[in-house]
């Protein structure tokens, strides 16, 4: 098990942000349990992350901490949302895209092209979009924070994926319900593998191509088997922060006060500007790669870029079907909504 305490004794906040105040009293100390199951110190993650927590701990005056159970040592990644929602853990970050069908109205921003600025703009629209659906959707737990990774796009062994078509008889690990739901639509198979299992199902032919972002290819030994990459946005995968809701009635008022000013489209942008940073520098390494000879990258035109795009139009037709069918919500102002935090945030839709 790796457990990693974050403590509020710090000289200083991660970026300059300023000294730490003087610890509050004991008896007013809360320390929760953080569950991830990415591996320890995950840098992607943890380059916004840590931050964050930080942040609490320093604003709070010592009062709240947080204990890291890392690497899926609590569970799956896909059990994290149950795990805050029974209590064992008291705060988990979740892929709500690994259990399809649960969150239908979330999956509208797993769709491809739904972003077409940076991703940590693409983080604080869709915090500020979601939120107020959060309390249906995810009912049995309080949602913290509302974020996404950098951009994906498709890695092979040998395979060159350059348009719509050359998905078509293709077994495609999909990075999420939206992107799997495209597969489909683009006569592909889907085949839902958790990331440090692509590696394998790669090597031994079980998929063809996986979805997935660059530098979480090199974390998860990935680059191994994956050695073709188109050079595409198309879509990003979104996470979680989410809260046990005994845990939280565990907060004093200035306590909550502390968590909800880290519950924000700005904090979102933040942590996911992190990963995005890490995610530019895997870019870098890997097409430095790919210039001496040790990889392919297949460059798309202008032309191939928009048959991609024109393939997602009766995705979120079915999307707002669905939605309109499964939650009794008007789907047309959902995506109202949607449109109108990405162009108030800059995340550039398309």
């Amino acid at each position: 098990m790796n457990i990693r305490k974050t403590l509020a004794a710090f000289a200083l906040i991660a970026g300059g942000w300023g000294a730490v105040a003087a610890p509050a009293q004991a008896e007013d100390q809360v320390t929760f349990s953080f569950a991830t199951w990415v591996p320890p110190g995950y840098p992607p993650l943890f380059a916004g992350l840590t931050p964050w927590m930080d942040s609490i701990a320093a604003e709070s005056e010592g009062s709240i901490a947080f204990e890291l159970y890392e690497g899926g040592a609590l569970g799956k990644a896909k059990d994290h949302y149950d795990m805050a929602a029974s209590g064992i853990a008291d705060i988990t970050w979740i892929v709500p895209g690994y259990t399809p069908g649960r969150f239908p109205i979330l999956e509208r921003v797993e769709l491809p092209f739904t972003f077409a600025a940076s991703a940590a703009a693409a983080g604080a629209a869709a915090q500020a979009w979601y939120a107020p659906f959060a309390a249906e959707e995810m009912a049995e737990v309080k949602l913290l924070l509302l974020h996404t990774n950098a951009f994906g796009t498709f890695h092979t062994k040998d395979l060159e994926i350059r348009r719509p078509g050359d998905i078509s008889g293709r077994t495609v690990r999909p990075a999420n319900a939206g992107i799997a739901k495209w597969v489909s639509a683009l006569g592909g198979s889907s085949v839902p593998i958790p990331a440090p299992e692509a590696t394998d199902a790669l090597s031994r032919g079980t998929v063809d191509a996986i979805s997935l972002q660059w530098d979480t290819l090199r974390d998860f030994g990935i680059d191994r088997a994956a050695r073709t990459h188109t050079d595409g946005k198309f879509y990003t995968s979104f996470f979680a922060i989410v809260m046990n809701k005994a845990a939280w009635g565990r907060l004093s008022e200035a306590q909550r006060a502390v968590m909800e000013h880290h519950m924000t489209p700005e904090w979102a942008g933040r942590v996911t500007a992190g990963w995005e940073e890490v995610d530019a520098r895997g870019i870098a390494a890997l097409k430095a790669e790919a210039a001496a000879g040790k990889r392919r990258i297949v460059e798309l035109s202008d032309a191939d870029r928009q048959a991609w795009r024109d393939t997602v139009a009766p995705l979120r037709a079915a999307w707002a079907s669905e939605v309109a069918e499964r939650t009794g919500r008007d789907a047309a102002a959902i995506e109202a909504a949607l449109q109108a935090s990405i162009l108030s945030h800059g995340a550039g839709g398309n």
